[in-house]
């Protein structure tokens, strides 16, 4: 079964669009295995470089060499469904757990950054980081199902 994971940097939120992630998780959870983590910053940083440099040294605490460490970035490729499909499907191929990364509300720090150059963006729209799991999670699920060349992508 593929392996997949989701690592965001925040909190976790009640409502939605938590409700709107715990549906694509055990949507996902039939068709791979997903590890999905929130990681919490208690940063005592005020300034939004220090928050980035805090997040950072969390972040890089747990990503390791078996994972291929693809970016939620503004900066990053706007690939279409069945595009990302075809990326996931490489990624997976790798022998590397594709691990998809949300930062926090500043975006990810030069360290990060230069460590794993691989992005993708969701959108030129900005969004919430609640909304943008969401997004993300809807867009696995689709891929998931390009792959497996199910009716849900029409």
């Amino acid at each position: 079964m593929i392996k997949i994971n989701v690592i965001w940097i925040g909190k976790n939120h009640v409502g939605f669009p938590e409700s709107g992630v715990q549906e694509f998780v055990t949507k996902i959870g039939h068709m791979a295995k997903l590890d999905v983590r929130t990681l919490e910053v208690k940063t005592k940083s005020k300034d939004a470089e220090g928050m980035k440099r805090e997040e950072a040294e969390r972040l890089l605490s747990v990503l390791d060499d078996k994972m291929n460490v693809i970016l939620l970035d503004e900066r990053g490729q706007q690939p279409d469904s069945i595009q990302f499909a075809k990326k996931l499907e490489q990624w997976v191929d790798s022998g590397k757990v594709p691990t998809f990364v949300i930062g926090g509300a500043y975006g990810f720090h030069e360290s990060v950054l230069q460590k794993f150059p691989q992005k993708i963006s969701l959108s030129n729209m900005v969004m919430t980081h609640q909304l943008a799991r969401v997004v993300l999670l809807e867009q696995m699920y689709r891929a998931l199902n390009i792959l497996k060349g199910t009716e849900y992508h029409k």
